[in-house]
Order: C-alpha cells, then structure tokens, then sequence
C-alpha cells in the first residue's frame, strides 16, 4: 500500500519511520496489555499497605518491622538495612563537562543531539 514503509504497518512520514531513515535508529514500541501488568512486587507492597491500615508510623525502624511481620505464612520478607554510606549520588554521571547523553554506546558522539 501507497504510504506505507516496508512493515506495511506505519505511515512513511511518522516520526518512528523519520528516525530510522535519517539517523539509522531502531524504535520498538511496547504496549502492556490491560490486566497483564501485575507482579510479585505488586502484590507484596499490597499486603504491607494492608497491614499498614489504621496503624502511624513514624521510624524508619517501625517500616522495618511492619514489612517483615507483614507476612503471615511461609517465610518473612528480607529487609536489608541500608545506612546513609551506603546510597550514592549518581548525578555526576550525567553532568560531567563531557555530557553522557551526547554518546552513543562505543563513546562516539551521537548526531541524535545537537551541540
């Protein structure tokens, strides 16, 4: 069909079809299906939501114990205590002289951004 790239499927002027014929750059589009988005993470912050309900927390220490008595059969959750030292600051990886964002994956510089 007239209008269409070799997919079939995209119009030949969309954006997806402009970047990969002027800067030679793969786009996927992924789309969740509806009710298909749950995981085990999902779950576990809802049972500590519900044990959470009607109850002030007011320590880092209180959060600790609610979310390892949340669980009532099989094994507790593992909390891991994390101390101040133990968080870093990651902003230097973005804002060196040399911005990271410019390069692509081998260290080149990237024509995606302009300078």
């Amino acid at each position: 069909m007239a209008g269409l790239c070799e997919g079939g499927n995209e119009p030949s002027g969309s954006l997806k079809a402009i970047c990969n014929e002027k800067f030679n750059v793969k786009i996927t589009h992924t789309f969740l299906e509806k009710e298909h988005t749950q995981n085990e993470a999902d779950s576990i912050h809802a049972l500590i939501e519900r044990r959470k309900k009607g109850r002030t927390i007011f320590t880092p220490e209180q959060w600790i114990m609610l979310v390892k008595m949340a669980k009532t059969s099989g094994n507790p959750y593992d909390v891991t205590e994390m101390a101040q030292s133990d968080l870093k600051n990651l902003k230097s990886l973005i804002t060196d002289e040399k911005d990271n964002w410019n390069l692509t994956e081998e260290k080149e510089e990237s024509s995606l951004v302009e300078s």
